[in-house]
C-alpha cells in the first residue's frame, strides 16, 4: 500500500469530506466544517512531491478515480494536495492502515497522528487500544501482550496477569500493531524480528512499544510515558546535580537499571532547563518518549530510527543548528559514547542516560566500551568532560511502598584525577549520606 493510500484510508475511516495536505499547515481532514489534524507538522515540499509521484504511478493524470467503492476527486498545485470524496460514504470502512508490502525509505510517515475514537474504529484495534488505555488507568508502567497468553501488566513494580482477558492471538496482535506502527518499523521487524517505536493516544500519553518474536510467536511490550513530566521537586532530584545544569559545557549522566526511572529523571531535568533557561535543546532519542513543548527554551526532538540514520548523522546535524544542550536518550555503544564525549568537550552541555547500577558502574561501563590500549586516552577524555552522575534504583523495604534510592557523584578535581588514573574503585570510598560529600546517598518515597 502506498503512502497516499494510507491518507485516503484515514479520510474514509473518519468519513471526512476532504483531506488537505500542504506545506503551510498540518495535513487535516475536513468533517462537518471541523478540521481534524492527521500530522504533527506540515509536510515538506519534497514529501508532497513524493505523494504526487505515487499517485501518478497508479492513476496517471486522472483527476477522478475509484478507491474502495468511493469516488475521489484530486486537485493539486505546487505545494498542496486535496482529496475530496465525491459521494457519501457507506456505513462500513476497512482498517485504518494495513501492513505495507511496498515501503519506501525516501518518505517517513512516522509523524501521523491517528485520532482515537473507539466508536469509529475497526474491532481489530479496540483490544490493543483498550489495553493501552487500561494500562494508563491502572498506572501500570509496562504492558506485555504475548501470543497464547493473557495480557500482563507491571503495576507498582509487580507483575500482574489479567486473567479476565482472553489469550492473545498472535496473528491478530500483529495485525493491530501493523495498523499503528510506522511502515519503517514493520519492515525492520520483518527483517530482524525486533523493532521499537513511539505511539501516542491523546489524553493518555505516549507509549514506547517494542515488538519481538519468541517461541510462542509475536510478543509486544509497551512502556507508558505519562502526558505530564514530573517536576524536579517531585522527584527530589538533588540541588547539587541540578546546579550543574547551569554549566556551559560538559557531561551529565543519569544511570540506573531498566525500569528504574532514569528516562523520567532525564525528562524532568530537561523540562527544568526548558522552564528556567533560554537555551536551544536538541534531543536524540530512540524513540521519542516524553514530549517537550517550548517554554523559555527551544526544544527539538529527533527519533533516532525515524528521523535520522544514526547517532553520528543526528549529532552532525545538531552541530549545524547551534544547540546549547544535547540530550541523548541512552548511550549503549562505543560509537555513541565517543560521540557523547566529543560533544561534551566541544562547548555543549550533554545530558544522557546509561544503564548502570551506580555512578562508579557507569564510569566502568563507559571505559569498558574501549579496548585496554584505548582506555588511558578515554579515561582522560571522560575526566575532562564529566560534571556529575545521578544514579537511581527502586527498593521495596516494607513489601508495599517503593523507595527511590539516589546516588549522586559530583566531579571535583580529586574525583577527576581518580577517573584519569582509572582508580574508579577508590571513588566509592568517598561516599557519605546526606550530600556532605561529592558522592552521597539520598532517598525518597514514591
Amino acid at each position: 500500500m502506498s503512502h497516499f493510500e494510507n491518507f485516503l484510508d484515514i479520510l474514509l475511516n473518519w468519513q471526512g469530506e476532504k483531506l488537505v495536505i500542504s506545506i503551510s499547515e498540518q495535513a487535516y481532514i475536513l468533517k462537518d466544517n471541523q478540521k481534524i489534524p492527521v500530522l504533527r507538522a506540515p509536510l515538506a515540499g519534497d514529501e508532497i512531491e513524493f505523494i504526487k509521484t505515487e499517485y501518478r504511478k497508479k492513476y496517471g493524470n486522472r483527476q477522478n478515480f475509484k478507491y474502495k467503492d468511493k469516488m475521489i476527486h484530486i486537485s493539486e498545485n505546487l505545494n498542496r494536495l486535496e482529496f475530496r470524496v465525491s459521494e457519501p460514504e457507506s456505513e462500513t470502512t476497512e482498517n485504518l492502515l494495513e501492513s505495507s508490502q511496498d515501503i519506501s525509505a525516501e518518505f517517513d510517515m512516522s509523524h501521523i497522528i491517528i485520532p482515537f475514537d473507539e466508536t469509529n474504529i475497526s474491532p481489530d484495534r479496540i483490544e490493543l487500544h483498550e489495553m493501552l488505555r487500561l494500562m494508563a488507568d491502572k498506572k501500570a508502567s509496562d504492558l506485555h501482550l504475548s501470543s497464547g497468553c493473557p495480557p500482563v501488566m507491571r503495576i507498582d513494580g509487580q507483575i500482574e496477569t489479567l486473567k479476565d482477558f482472553p489469550q492473545i492471538d498472535g496473528e491478530d496482535l500483529f495485525k493491530q500493531l501493523a495498523s499503528i506502527a510506522p511502515p519503517v518499523n514493520i519492515e525492520a521487524f520483518k527483517k530482524a524480528n525486533d523493532t521499537c517505536f513511539g505511539y501516542e493516544i491523546q489524553e493518555y500519553g505516549r507509549y514506547r512499544i517494542t515488538i519481538s518474536k519468541d517461541y510462542r510467536g509475536i510478543w509486544m511490550s509497551a512502556r507508558h510515558i505519562p502526558v505530564e513530566i514530573p517536576p524536579v521537586s517531585t522527584l527530589d532530584i538533588p540541588d547539587e546535580f541540578l546546579g550543574l545544569c547551569d554549566s556551559a559545557g560538559g557531561l551529565l549522566l543519569v544511570s540506573g537499571s531498566t525500569g528504574s526511572g532514569k528516562s523520567t529523571t532525564l525528562a524532568s531535568v530537561i523540562q527544568h532547563i526548558n522552564r528556567n533557561r533560554q537555551k536551544h535543546i536538541v534531543t536524540i532519542e530512540d524513540p521519542v518518549e516524553f514530549v517537550h513543548y517550548n517554554q523559555s527554551s527551544l526544544v527539538n526532538q529527533r527519533d533516532l530510527s525515524l528521523h535520522v540514520k544514526s547517532f553520528k548523522h543526528a549529532l552532525d546535524a545538531a552541530y549545524r543548528q547551534a544547540p546549547d544542550i544535547i540530550a541523548f536518550g541512552e548511550v549503549k555503544t562505543k560509537e555513541s559514547v565517543t560521540l557523547m564525549l566529543d560533544a561534551a568537550t566541544s562547548g555543549h552541555l550533554v545530558i544522557a542516560t546509561i544503564s548502570a547500577s551506580s555512578p562508579t558502574a557507569a564510569i566502568d561501563r563507559i571505559l569498558g566500551q574501549f579496548k585496554i590500549q584505548e582506555q588511558s586516552r578515554t579515561s582522560a577524555w571522560l575526566a575532562d568532560a564529566l560534571l556529575g552522575i545521578l544514579s537511581q534504583s527502586l527498593s521495596r523495604p516494607d513489601g508495599a511502598r517503593r523507595i527511590a534510592l539516589f546516588e549522586s557523584l559530583i566531579v571535583t578535581p580529586k574525583v577527576a584525577n581518580l577517573i584519569r588514573e582509572r582508580n574508579i574503585f577508590q571513588i566509592s570510598s568517598m561516599i557519605h549520606p546526606g550530600g556532605s560529600s561529592p558522592y552521597y546517598l539520598a532517598q525518597h518515597e514514591i
